[in-house]
């Protein structure tokens, strides 16, 4: 169901960014992501051989970074975005990175309403951020949270 996405699922991954994402990475983008970034990975969930989303996130040392989070429209508001978060935090958790950072459409509320059940926190805004103007909540977990009792 979920793996790390090779050189060879680029093709289909770029597929799905330009149906989903108006500010979108290239191929030669995630080919970078892929074979050169050592901080990056590229989870891919599939439904027997339908690509139904991934996610991008870089592990810096202690920081965590996720850059990208896409679901096929069909799959969206079923799960999958979630469980494709909480894998990509498995990973993260493990590195025992102290934070873990986003940003998100001020107007994403599904998005912003999954990432709070996940301990993420507004912590600020990026005025203008996409390429279509619209401003930016920046979004960060911290590992306090996550295991706060």
């Amino acid at each position: 169901m979920f793996r790390k996405a090779s050189s060879e699922d680029v093709k289909a991954i770029v597929e799905l960014e330009n149906e989903l994402f108006v500010d979108r990475w290239n191929e030669q983008q995630y080919l970078y992501e892929l074979n050169e970034n050592k901080f990056s990975t590229t989870l891919l969930l599939y439904q027997e051989d339908i690509l139904v989303g991934y996610i991008n996130f870089w592990i810096l040392f202690e920081d965590a970074d996720i850059n990208k989070i896409a679901i096929r429209k069909e799959y969206q508001r079923h799960g999958y975005g979630h469980s494709l978060l909480k894998e990509a935090l498995k990973i993260i958790d493990k590195a025992n990175c102290l934070f873990t950072h986003l940003e998100v459409r001020e107007s994403n509320v599904a998005a912003i309403n999954l990432y709070e059940k996940e301990k993420f926190k507004k912590q600020g805004e990026k005025k203008h951020y996409y390429d279509d103007g619209e401003d930016a909540y920046i979004m960060i977990r911290s590992i306090g949270d996550v295991y706060e009792r």
